[in-house]
């Protein structure tokens, strides 16, 4: 019977192939990975630096009460913040739905980042508030009195890479324009525009302008319109253009300079009190 000599068989090459295959996709995975980090990371680059035009964001973190507290009587054993009567005759109240005027209302408005500005061209947003007196009389848990009600001021800082950037805040019906100075900012080749300013009225002067608000239940104050104006008024585009805009609430500690009376007290010019 012949004798069968062994055969010498070879792995398929495709079984070589296949595992040299996992064998190179594991050497190259953590490379692929790099390389997808970075490539997003630039991607995002890319989309954040770029400009884009100017415009003003709907206002956040808003409040905006109905009960003006400063205004309504305070009754002693009430379940409600304020502490106000159940009865809502006997409130003092905001008709509006944007409005400022509650000693707690606040809102926050921010301007796009790194947004630019055409020659010739300009770009505004308005806000309206009301204006007291201060002091005002109002009787709080059955003491009636002449109680502090200082103003609440709406902060402004914009930041741009030009100090020709017109930025100005205006007041109507009191007919009264700011202008804020261009100073340097932290970064090289740019400048901070910033102000804080704030609309109140004295009570022993007995001023006219301070009248009954329409719809509000006997509240008295000032309807006053505040428009903020970027303007850019050069022959060439302003760009890195960004900031916000505030109202701020009474109590609250501010977060601008101008804004904070421990830091940089206010200036007057009646019956604005700012800080430019």
């Amino acid at each position: 019977m012949p004798t069968r000599k062994p055969t010498n068989r070879k792995k398929p090459t495709k079984l070589k192939l296949a595992s040299s295959s996992r064998y190179s996709l594991k050497r190259m995975l953590p490379f692929l990975l790099v390389f997808a980090v970075v490539g997003t990371v630039m991607l995002w680059q890319t989309f954040a630096a770029s400009p884009t035009p100017l415009t003003f964001y709907a206002p956040s973190n808003t409040q905006i009460d109905h009960i003006i507290e400063q205004q309504t009587t305070w009754v002693t054993g009430s379940t409600k913040t304020p502490p106000v009567s159940d009865d809502p005759s006997d409130w003092v109240v905001n008709p509006t739905s944007d409005c400022t005027w509650d000693a707690d209302d606040h809102w926050k408005l921010f301007v796009s980042t790194r947004a630019y500005l055409d020659p010739g061209k300009s770009a505004e947003h308005q806000a309206c508030l009301v204006a007291e007196t201060d002091p005002i009389y109002a009787t709080h848990y059955g003491i009636s009195a002449w109680w502090s009600n200082a103003p609440r001021p709406i902060g402004t800082s914009i930041t741009a890479a030009s100090a020709n950037l017109t930025v100005t805040l205006c007041y109507s019906p009191q007919g009264k324009c700011f202008t804020l100075v261009p100073r340097p900012a932290g970064t090289k080749g740019y400048y901070r525009y910033s102000g804080c300013i704030g609309v109140g009225y004295r009570a022993d002067l007995q001023d006219p302008a301070i009248v009954e608000i329409p719809g509000s239940n006997g509240g008295k104050g000032v309807m006053t319109t505040a428009t903020l104006k970027l303007a850019n008024n050069t022959a060439r585009q302003i760009k890195g253009i960004g900031g916000v805009i505030e109202a701020i609430p009474w109590g609250v500690k501010p977060t601008l300079d101008e804004c904070d009376l421990s830091a940089r007290p206010y200036q007057r010019d009646y019956p604005f009190q700012f800080s430019l």
